[in-house]
């Protein structure tokens, strides 16, 4: 048995950071975000410095092979805290571009709806992690493997594109409409051994994914404005606290995205790979 306490946190950030005019236009400066230069947008307003807190305790168990079976299974209890999404920027669905996300290529993007910076659980957070492999080795030469995982949803936390915008806005707060179902799979590996005389060895083998075929859904479009739409709200009533995006819509007649909340991403369907290795 064993235990362990994790925390990684996020010192320092290199990152584009933009403003952007009354006409659209932006300027960005190149730095560490909330340092310097880069704590300056518009007028009154100061970029917050870049937070990313992770904080864990994990609980191990194992049973080393003996008597033809071992076991290892694991529970980890997590949070992932702040407003900087990574260099794998999860807050655009992992786009591969490091350095240059949109979070802090505009104010607007770092500060809720009441006026203040916006810190939350970012979209990676799996409160809840369990996992378990069992190995099986009988004496005829078959060896079993199965893994089972089962863990919490991801936040999913709807935004709008303000004008005049270019970043997505978390209006709502992070988390906003709860969370993804949770998701659990189950893998399975066989393999048999022939022995062929002397060191020669023929291992047939069959590994097979999402064993039961599971098709849960592990992402919702979170985009509120249909394509081509901006909410028009003075940006000095949004930091001021004093705007409601939720009701702009309905105010100014803005189409929502018909896929709004909807189911973006589903599990991987079940796969199987079969191998044959020739060992001499």
């Amino acid at each position: 048995m064993s235990a362990r306490f994790v925390h990684k946190q996020l010192d320092r950030a290199v990152e584009d950071i933009g403003s952007v005019d009354a006409v659209g236009n932006a300027t960005y400066v190149i730095g560490n975000l909330g340092y310097h230069r880069a704590t300056e947008a518009i007028s009154g307003v100061r970029y917050p410095k870049a937070v990313r807190d992770y904080d864990a305790v994990e609980l191990v168990g194992r049973k080393q092979l003996d008597r033809n079976w071992a076991l290892t299974a694991s529970y980890v209890w997590s949070r992932l805290y702040g407003n900087y999404s990574g260099l794998s920027e999860s807050d655009e669905n992992g786009r591969t571009e490091p350095n240059i996300g949109g979070t802090f290529d505009a104010p607007l993007a770092l500060f809720g709806g009441d006026g203040r910076p916006l810190y939350g659980r970012l979209a990676t957070d799996r409160p809840h992690q369990v996992k378990a492999q069992f190995i099986y080795t009988a004496p005829f030469g078959i060896n079993v493997g199965v893994f089972q995982s089962l863990a919490s949803g991801l936040p999913v936390s709807r935004f709008a594109v303000l004008s005049p915008g270019i970043s997505p806005v978390f209006y709502a707060g992070r988390g906003s409409d709860g969370r993804t179902p949770a998701l659990s799979q189950t893998d399975v590996s066989v393999q048999y051994v022939l022995a062929l005389g002397g060191s020669k060895r023929l291992t047939f083998g069959l590994n097979v994914l999402n064993l039961f075929n599971q098709a849960e859904g592990v992402s919702r479009y979170s985009l509120e404005n249909d394509q081509g739409v901006q909410v028009v709200i003075p940006e000095a009533d949004y930091y001021a606290g004093r705007s409601n995006v939720r009701a702009a819509f309905d105010e100014q007649q803005l189409a929502r995205d018909p896929r709004f909340l909807q189911y973006e991403f589903f599990q991987e369907p079940i796969r199987a790979r079969v191998s044959v290795r020739f060992s001499f």
